[in-house]
């Protein structure tokens, strides 16, 4: 029976990680992103307002 070798079970694929990384970045950006433009948003409010 040809059984599979540990080394290959427990190896990660480089891909998915560098994919993960791409993602997590990109949600980053996303979220400054969102949070610069409310923070703009919200300084231009309290000058008009007060």
């Amino acid at each position: 029976m040809a059984r599979t070798p540990e080394y290959e079970v427990h190896r990660r694929d480089k891909n998915k990680d560098e994919n993960l990384r791409g993602t997590f970045v990109s949600v980053l950006l996303i979220g400054g992103l969102i949070l610069a433009i409310w923070l703009i948003v919200f300084f231009l409010y309290l000058r008009v307002a007060l």
